[in-house]
């Protein structure tokens, strides 16, 4: 590992955790705290904390592949605490 990166990474329950590696610098943006509102985000990660998150050959998506509106979906949904399946009207 050797480029900066940072991962955002949502576990199995929906908990978010921050991983920043190498010469990156991560904000974070809370409207709902105006007085407070950026903080960056200090801690630093291993390489081998990166490759435990992403190992060597995993599939990577991107936001241009045929998958990106379903990765986007459980994402929203991670965000909004709701489930990532939810039943679909027959009419829509």
């Amino acid at each position: 590992m050797s480029e900066a990166t940072v991962i955002v990474r949502f576990d199995e329950y929906g908990e978010l955790t921050y991983h920043v590696y190498g010469d990156a610098r991560l904000y974070i943006v809370d409207e709902r705290a105006p007085d407070d509102r950026v903080y960056e985000w200090l801690s630093r990660a291993t390489a081998d904390d990166i490759a435990d998150l992403i190992p060597v050959g995993a599939v990577i998506g991107n936001s241009r592949d045929e998958r990106a509106p379903v990765l986007a979906h459980r994402i929203r949904a991670a965000i909004d605490g709701k489930p990532h399946l939810t039943v679909v009207d027959d009419d829509a």
